[in-house]
């Protein structure tokens, strides 16, 4: 499984140092657990969680997902599992 890293994002976002995670550590896609979309760790931790779940590779794909939950997902949907269902109902990537 290939991870993306910081420099393959395309949207501007807050690098801050003390929400850092570990952007390759999979993630169990729980509601209790929200997704901040400015923060880069975080969604980054998130696309790679989502695509090494979906067996997904490709670059393309990495960016559509980050496309889909910077400028589509509906406010409400931050919890984990509720993004990734989301992903799930409404794109076929």
């Amino acid at each position: 499984m290939r991870y993306f890293e910081k420099s393959d994002l395309k949207y501007s976002y807050t690098w801050d140092e003390s929400k850092n995670v570990d952007y390759t550590k999979k993630i169990r896609f729980y509601d209790t657990y929200s997704l901040d979309t400015d923060n880069g760790y975080a969604v980054l931790q998130f696309i790679n969680s989502y695509m090494n779940l979906k067996n997904y590779s490709m670059i393309s794909t990495f960016h559509k997902i980050e496309k889909a939950i910077k400028e589509d997902l509906p406010n409400g949907k931050n919890g984990h599992n509720k993004v990734k269902r989301w992903l799930n109902e409404n794109y076929f990537f």
